[in-house]
C-alpha cells in the first residue's frame, strides 16, 4: 500500500499538473511588457530592464514584511522593529549613509514647504499631525539636524513604506513608472542591506 507521499500521491500531482497545463494552453497569449507599453506616455515600448527593479521590489518587500514586521508593516511596527534591532546591536549606521545621500539628492527640493508631502503622500489626503511629524523628521534628517540612528533609519523606511503604498494603491503613475528604476533600485538595495544586518539567515 503506497505511503502518504507514495506513488498514488505523486500520480495525483502529475495528473493535476497535466490538467492545469491543458487549461493554460487555452488562455490567450499574454505579453506583459507589450501590454504595459500601451500605458507609457507615448505608447512606445517599455524596456523590460527598466521595469525590473519595480518587479523585484514586490519580492524584496515581501521579505522585509516577513523578517522585520511580523508580516504586517505599519509605521508603528517599523518603529518597534528599529528599536528592537538597535537594542540587539544589529544596525551599523554607516551602512545607511549612502541611502541618505541618494534620497537627499532624489528629493533635492525637500526644504520647500509642501514638496515632500506632495511626493510621498496621496494627493487627495489632508495632512494629519502624524503626517507633519514624519515629513518634518525626514526634512530634519536630510538637513543633518536629526542624527539619532533611530530617526535616520525610520526616515529611510518611511520613504520605502510610502513608495510601497503609492505603488500598490495607484498613486504611482503607470505612465512613468518605468522611469523610476533608480528610485526602486535604491529602495531594493536599502532593504537588502537592512535584512543582511538583522537576519542571521533570510528565510
Amino acid at each position: 500500500m503506497p505511503g502518504r507521499y507514495g506513488r498514488s500521491h505523486s500520480s495525483a500531482i502529475a495528473s493535476e499538473a497535466e490538467e492545469i497545463s491543458k487549461i493554460m494552453s487555452t488562455l490567450p497569449h499574454f505579453n506583459s511588457i507589450k501590454w504595459f507599453s500601451q500605458f507609457s506616455e507615448d505608447g512606445s515600448p517599455i524596456d523590460v530592464s527598466d521595469l525590473q527593479p519595480v518587479l523585484e521590489f514586490a519580492l524584496i518587500w515581501n521579505l522585509f514584511e516577513r523578517n522585520s514586521c511580523e508580516r504586517y508593516v505599519t509605521k508603528r511596527n517599523i518603529r518597534i522593529h528599529i528599536k528592537q534591532a538597535l537594542n540587539d546591536d544589529k544596525i551599523a549606521i554607516n551602512k545607511y549613509e549612502p541611502y541618505i545621500a541618494f534620497f537627499r539628492e532624489h528629493y533635492s527640493r525637500y526644504n520647500e514647504e509642501n514638496f515632500l508631502a506632495n511626493q510621498l503622500l496621496p494627493k487627495s489626503r489632508i495632512l494629519t499631525n502624524d503626517d507633519r511629524r514624519d515629513i518634518n523628521l525626514l526634512r530634519g534628517v536630510f538637513a543633518g539636524r536629526k542624527t539619532e540612528t533611530r530617526n535616520v533609519i525610520y526616515a529611510l523606511f518611511f520613504i520605502a513604506y510610502r513608495v510601497r503604498n503609492n505603488l500598490f494603491h495607484g498613486e504611482k503613475n503607470i505612465y512613468t513608472l518605468h522611469l523610476q528604476k533608480d528610485l526602486f533600485h535604491a529602495i531594493n538595495s536599502l532593504i537588502s542591506t537592512h535584512l543582511e544586518q538583522i537576519c542571521l539567515k533570510v528565510k
